[in-house]
């Protein structure tokens, strides 16, 4: 976008995952995020960019084939006249449709896209003074600890509250698979989590040993019955070489940089949810269908996420 508008780095203020302020989308998965949203973003920030020089060609009634962009400022080769693209729009919201037609600035003439820039709020990262959602307060907030299973899949079979209901100020509930408390302080929850009593239906989980062979026979579909070129089995019988290697990489799990953690709070009727998500307007329905209430009345923000890999695409609902 810094490169279509021809502004610098440090102009672009990007606005996350936000359901009342960005438009829908599916989310980010499956290492779309460039592919499919990167020419669409182009293309926005084109269209912004022919849009002011429509507005300095207004302004200075000047041809607008005189008029080019660089560095934030609109400027006017012939007369030499420059003005800040702030100054030009003057806190106007500009609303038009994204022209799909728009000329994009070609590879050749990058000028910041193809560069190496500086990660925005990089040091902050790399110094802890980063918030993620698990460091962000609100007033009186109440602190929720969620009883796991023990092992993938395990169902729960009976659950006793009474201990950590027994607590002074320590909300416990019960809801299918759903087991969680709530207290003033972190460490009252999980004082009162540790005090629940819950028996579990475990599943047979596969050994580190046995993982590689346990997905081979429950993996869906064949190569054979994937491909939509042809027969892979076939070909293979008729090729002059064949060679044949397994390898194998370490089945490991996403270490993101952050805690797992949601903030909730309700207002008049209105909820807003803060979470590190994939897919916002996921979770947006996924509270709707949860609570039973309006999606218009559901806000969800996603603050800069400590990386996600695919393991914030989807909520586990029990």
């Amino acid at each position: 976008m810094a490169e279509e508008l021809s502004v610098p780095m440090d102009m672009i203020e990007m606005v996350m995952g936000d359901t009342a302020l960005t438009p829908y989308d599916m989310g980010t998965f499956g290492s779309r995020s460039i592919p499919y949203m990167g020419p669409q973003l182009r293309k926005a920030a084109a269209t912004v960019r022919e849009l002011l020089i429509d507005m300095g060609a207004e302004e200075w009634k000047a041809d607008r084939s005189e008029l080019f962009i660089e560095m934030g400022m609109l400027k006017n080769g012939k007369t030499q006249q420059s003005l800040n693209i702030g100054q030009l729009t003057k806190g106007k919201e500009l609303v038009k449709p994204v022209n799909d037609k728009v000329v994009v600035t070609p590879v050749a003439q990058w000028k910041i896209a193809g560069t190496s820039v500086e990660k925005v709020n990089g040091e902050s990262f790399v110094t802890g003074k980063h918030k993620y959602v698990s460091d962000m307060k609100l007033p009186g907030m109440l602190y929720g600890k969620v009883l796991r299973p023990p092992a993938y899949g395990a169902t729960l079979v009976s659950v006793d509250l009474t201990a950590a209901k027994s607590m002074k100020g320590v909300t416990a509930v019960h809801d299918g698979n759903f087991v969680g408390v709530a207290a003033s302080d972190l460490h009252a929850a999980s004082e009162a989590l540790k005090l629940i009593k819950a028996e579990w239906k475990k599943e047979p989980q596969p050994s580190r040993s046995e993982i590689f062979e346990y997905l081979k026979k429950n993996t869906e579909g064949s190569a054979k019955d994937t491909d939509p070129t042809g027969d892979v089995v076939g070909a293979y019988s008729r090729a002059d070489s064949k060679v044949t290697h397994t390898f194998k990489i370490d089945y490991i799990a996403h270490a993101p940089l952050e805690p797992r953690a949601g903030m909730a709070q309700w207002i008049d009727g209105k909820l807003t949810v803060w979470t590190g998500t994939q897919r916002p307007f996921g979770v947006q329905e996924d509270l709707q269908e949860i609570f039973h209430i309006p999606k218009e009345t559901i806000r969800v923000i996603m603050p800069d996420t400590g990386s996600g890999y695919g393991g914030k695409h989807t909520a586990k609902r029990a």
